[in-house]
Formats: C-alpha cells, structure tokens, sequence
C-alpha cells in the first residue's frame, strides 16, 4: 500500500454508494417560466427539449451504472497503485506497459425502445 492518497481511485468513491450514484445521475431541467408569451411552436419545442432532458435513472440503470463504477474504481485501485511508481513506468523505455492489454467489453442491454443510445448522453458523472 502507499503512502500517497490515490487520487485516481478517491474520484470514485462517493459512487460506490448507491444513493450518491444516483443523485448524480439523475436530471431535472430548469423550470420554464411564462411560456404563454411565446409563439405556440416555440413555446412547444421549449417544452419538448426540456422533457427530453428529464432523467431518472431506474433500477436496472443505477445496477449497470454500479458494475461500471466499480470496474473503474477496481482498476484505478490496482493500476494506479502509487503515483510515483506509476508516472515513472509511463516515463520508462520499457516495452512492458503498466495498462492491461485486454479487457472484456461492458455490454448493454435493454428492451427495445427504451433509449439505449441515450445512455452516454445522461452519464456525466465523474
């Protein structure tokens, strides 16, 4: 263990709780005030882009989004063991690399229609 703080793993610690993770995720758009004084087809798309950016991260979003986070969090913690040591293997002429070379894809699923593709677009947490 080092002596140094892992600062590539601290990141993902307050995601490892289930609760933080899906404070982070979740998303509600500002309220739109005084849509009436907008022309009818303005004043609809407003209202159509903001209900679109409406998330709420169901069960199985925040079961898969916990997987991702620990993977991360599992690699940071062995990858970047200390900082020091680290940063010197990336500076080294070494062939050998201190990155795994392989690692199985993470694979969603989902029924269809539910929005898949919109994933990455709502995962901005750190």
């Amino acid at each position: 263990m080092s002596q140094y703080p892992n600062f590539w793993a601290q990141r993902f610690e307050p995601l490892l709780q289930r609760e933080a993770l899906k404070h982070a995720t979740e998303h509600y758009p500002d309220p739109l005030v005084d849509l009436g004084r907008f022309p009818l087809v303005l004043a609809a798309e407003m209202l159509k882009k903001s209900l679109e950016s409406i998330f709420y991260p169901s069960e199985q979003c925040l079961d898969i989004l916990q997987g991702w986070v620990g993977e991360a969090y599992a690699h940071a913690c062995l990858i970047y063991t200390d900082p020091l040591e680290f940063c010197a293997s990336i500076q080294s002429q070494s062939e050998t690399s201190p990155l795994p070379e392989w690692h199985y894809p993470s694979i969603l699923t989902g029924l269809g229609g539910s929005e898949k593709p919109l994933c990455p677009k709502h995962s901005s947490a750190p």
